[in-house]
């Protein structure tokens, strides 16, 4: 190797490496395709095509100018509280509900008419689906705290009833062209997801001691949990035709020893105990006697 070639092959590599960076970057553009395409292509069996489209930072009234009546306006949410929306013109929804439902987009496209609950009830699934993975996409990159998380929760009927939603912030807007069957129709598709403060990183929670298996906030939260304990005096055997004519102030006949042999249980069965049904400072009362006999003499002594 002489001199000469080592500064090639050297600027080469440097080359490749810039070109294996750019490859690992991902940028919201092109999660939003990448996702939008993975999604269409395991959930239908048209292909759609997403090319070219811009992204920026829009305030809401910016926003509610890039949308239209027609079409499909879909509310979204995460669990934060923060809320979202999806806009599919007229073109888009009615090819992809066509795809969904007959499995192909006609060449004639139908009358323009408002989106249905149930046009929004088919194409549901897969706005999650891309909305997931648009999310997942970004996941490991800095500014994409904002696009994860978000979730189909309603259709809205206008513009109108989204801005009564939307939050005074800006919005991270996508305007994207879609193209529906290799040209069969043409729509457009819009995103729009505010833009807030990072959240603060979570503190991670203190390692528990060795040995220990319930740390202090658990046992707290179990002791304060609610529970019911039945007394099960006895069980009877009816025919089922005398059990469907029992009425209020019908007599059932109980054993007499049902007082002493009185059964103690919780989460709808499991014994606890047996026990003798009684009164106690002129209030009904129970003797608890644990079951297990390990336990019996200690019990019998309390």
């Amino acid at each position: 190797m002489n001199a000469e070639a080592a500064p090639n092959i050297l600027r080469r590599k440097a080359s490749a490496g810039r070109k294996e960076l750019e490859l690992r970057v991902m940028t919201p553009m092109k999660a939003f395709r990448l996702a939008l395409e993975t999604a269409v292509s395991e959930g239908m069996t048209v292909p759609v095509g997403a090319t070219g489209g811009s992204r920026g930072v829009a305030e809401p009234e910016e926003v509610l100018e890039a949308l239209s009546d027609d079409g499909l306006i879909a509310l979204l949410a995460d669990s934060e509280g923060h809320y979202g929306a999806l806009w599919l013109d007229f073109a888009a929804l009615s090819a992809i509900v066509e795809a969904q439902t007959i499995g192909r987009i006609s060449a004639k496209a139908p009358d323009m008419r408002g989106a249905t609950a149930t046009d929004a009830a088919i194409i549901a699934p897969l706005l999650d689906d891309f909305l997931a993975k648009f999310g997942a996409h970004l996941a490991s990159e800095e500014e994409g705290y904002w696009a994860a998380g978000y979730l189909f929760v309603g259709r809205l009927p206008d513009r109108r009833a989204l801005g009564l939603v939307m939050a005074g912030m800006p919005h991270q807007l996508f305007q994207v062209p879609l193209d529906l069957g290799l040209g069969t129709r043409l729509g457009k598709i819009c995103l729009a997801l505010p833009v807030y403060e990072p959240p603060e990183p979570r503190a991670p929670a203190p390692a528990e001691p060795e040995g220990q298996l319930l740390g202090p906030i658990l046992c707290e939260r179990l002791m304060d949990m609610p529970t019911g304990i039945d007394a099960v005096l006895c069980r009877l055997e009816v025919p089922l035709g005398k059990f469907s004519r029992l009425r209020v102030g019908d007599i059932l006949q109980v054993p007499q020893d049902a007082l002493r042999r009185t059964r103690m249980k919780v989460f709808g069965g499991v014994p606890i105990a047996k026990g003798q049904l009684g009164q106690l400072n002129e209030q009904r009362a129970v003797r608890l006697v644990l079951q297990d006999e390990r336990y019996q003499s200690e019990a019998e002594l309390s």
